[in-house]
């Protein structure tokens, strides 16, 4: 090849670069905050809405996205924020975003236990969530005692008043697992009658 057709070559492919880059996607970076306070939040999920773009705000709140050309919709969720969609301009390359509590946390995952994972608003069932302060507000001898009236759903009932006396935790229902089947230390041995 002679050095002008070269040269051509190579301008031509120089000009056509940022022509084939805008068609096919751009970069926006921004930021998450909470709305009061305007504190950063992290691991925020962004999502193109339609697209391909997926992206994830890091602890000061930033994150940065490819998009396609055009307006776009962003799609901005954290767990204990409602969701919030944010419409980014042709011509914008930055955007602010500021999420909302979401004081009944219906954003939160819940696990199944079915391979599958959804939302908590979504859920069939009851979900319960005990913390730790919340055990630990009233003296108990055994977690079971801890427990008791806190989960929604679970029959806890002790064996004795005795120190090692143990208990029984039913979740839903009489044919749902026990706590003393799956720890026979803890369980009631049972009554025989007489012959």
């Amino acid at each position: 090849m002679s050095k002008p057709l070269l040269l051509a070559a190579a301008l031509l492919a120089l000009g056509l670069a940022p022509a084939r880059a805008s068609a096919q996607g751009r970069e926006v970076t921004g930021r998450v905050t909470r709305a009061l306070g305007d504190v950063p939040v992290g691991l925020a999920t962004i999502i193109e809405v339609g697209g391909p773009g997926v992206a994830q705000s890091g602890g000061d709140g930033t994150f940065r996205i490819t998009v396609g050309p055009g307006d776009v919709r962003l799609l901005v969720r954290a767990i204990g924020y409602q969701r919030k969609e944010v419409v980014v301009n042709p011509g914008e390359s930055n955007v602010a975003v500021t999420l909302d509590e979401d004081p009944f946390k219906l954003e939160a995952v819940v696990v199944t236990g079915q391979a599958t994972t959804l939302e908590r608003r979504n859920a069939t069932t009851a979900t319960v969530k005990v913390t730790g302060d919340e055990l630990v507000n009233a003296p108990a001898q055994a977690l079971e005692q801890a427990l008791q009236g806190k989960v929604l759903g679970a029959t806890i009932s002790m064996n004795s008043g005795a120190p090692g006396g143990g208990g029984q935790v039913q979740i839903r229902g009489v044919t749902s697992f026990r706590l003393g089947e799956l720890y026979p230390a803890a369980s009631i041995p049972r009554k025989r009658g007489r012959a």
